[in-house]
């Protein structure tokens, strides 16, 4: 659906499912798909073969996928945008790399015995510790599909809601009973002893953060389909009635940049721009971005270009071994976009709140460090922009070992 220039601006919700094929994900993309249609007749007016398997299905699917951040949209409303995760692997190590552009992460189950029982494994927990330690304010759903498998149980349901709570802690959730080929709970809540919200109500209910008015684009990925595109989020800020060509300011090139075009991920012009929108900006043939920059409004304030911060970080891992001191090199990964970085020294450790002089850090263990990045990054301070200041600490095989704050900023 194309947006008006005197349209008025909403942030809507970007919400994320993650699902192995037999968790139900075929099914439910076909219904949403099929909901989707009867709002706006521009989004796929092909149809799922209900005679392919679903292994087969998803194929199909992800054959047609439009970007490798995420697929194109399979719901959209005027409160929310519902993208299926485009990878095959139910739990991925990119999935730090794509969590942090939406604001609601959901996960589905299937209901019928031994199916879900096997869908918790090392790597399903792997991803719910990354995402407390992104410390953004996520909504996380699961989805109990299939309900129809075991005749709309209740107490196969409580099995499930209780199995959950039990291995999950210090993360708040919700769990929702679905059936796709019913649409059951799916826009209405339909079943009778479920007392909780619908899938798109309980999305609905998700509160934005409104940022500063400053515009920050953040540069996502490079198109597939074309090598002038780029896919971005604006992570703050809003632009109406937008003029092309337009102006931004690129931190990394220091310099202005002309986009020729915006669009969404399905091919819609854009006229107007918010806060959350994931996008896709055309630039000139000329003009080359880098994954990570960031663009503003000429006349605004820009964030900092630099290879040295100070920090704070948590070390969060079980390994005893493990020690961070001057020489030792990792992955920070600032909500999706990772960079190398080396110790050049450990300032001081926090001590019953008291800040003391030690040359190390250990598991368990918090203080400040000096960080050399291997190239120049985009930053903030946390206080000033959370989502240019926080970041996660990975060892070079992609194991989060922790997270971190920066504090101060050394400009280049």
């Amino acid at each position: 659906m194309i947006q008006l220039p005197e349209q008025q601006i909403t942030n809507k919700i970007n919400v994320l499912i993650f699902g192995l094929c037999d968790s139900g994900k075929t099914e439910l993309l076909k219904a949403l798909k099929n909901e989707n249609q009867k709002i706006n007749e521009n989004v796929y007016d092909e149809d799922l073969d209900s005679e392919e398997d679903e292994e087969e299905a998803m194929d199909k699917f992800e054959g047609d996928q439009y970007s490798s951040q995420v697929t194109r949209c399979q719901y959209n409303s005027d409160q929310c945008n519902i993208y299926f995760e485009e990878s095959k692997n139910y739990f991925s190590h990119d999935f730090l790399s794509k969590a942090p552009n939406f604001e609601v992460l959901m996960f589905l189950f299937n209901a019928q015995i031994g199916i879900f029982e096997n869908q918790l494994d090392n790597n399903f927990h792997f991803n719910l510790e990354a995402i407390r330690l992104l410390k953004q304010n996520y909504k996380i759903i699961f989805v109990i599909t299939n309900m129809n498998s075991c005749n709309w149980s209740k107490e196969r349901f409580e099995y499930i809601q209780n199995k959950l709570s039990s291995l999950i802690v210090d993360l708040q959730f919700t769990v929702i009973p679905i059936d796709s080929k019913s649409f059951t709970n799916i826009i209405n809540k339909d079943c009778q002893w479920y007392e909780g919200n619908s899938l798109i109500g309980e999305i609905s209910t998700m509160k934005i953060n409104n940022f500063q008015n400053i515009l920050r684009i953040r540069v996502l990925n490079i198109s597939k389909v074309r090598n002038s595109t780029y896919e971005c989020k604006v992570l703050s800020g809003q632009l109406n009635q937008i003029q092309i060509p337009l102006h931004f300011y690129s931190i990394m090139q220091k310099t202005a940049v002309q986009v020729i075009g915006i669009i969404d991920l399905i091919n819609n012009i854009q006229y107007n721009i918010a806060q959350n929108d994931l996008i896709q900006i055309v630039m000139n043939l000329n003009t080359k971005l880098q994954i990570g920059d960031i663009l503003s409004l000429p006349h605004q304030a820009p964030c900092f270009l630099s290879k040295e911060i100070l920090a704070e970080i948590q070390l969060e891992t079980q390994k005893q071994s493990l020690i961070i001191t001057s020489g030792y090199s990792g992955l920070l990964n600032f909500n999706g976009i990772q960079t190398l970085f080396e110790v050049t020294n450990v300032e001081y450790i926090n001590i019953d709140g008291k800040k003391q002089t030690q040359e190390f850090l250990k598991s368990k263990q918090s203080g400040g460090v000096k960080l050399k990045l291997a190239e120049p990054f985009c930053l903030e301070k946390y206080n000033v922009f959370f989502e240019l200041g926080h970041f996660l600490i990975l060892t070079n095989d992609q194991q989060t070992i922790g997270s971190g704050n920066v504090l101060k900023v050394k400009p280049l």
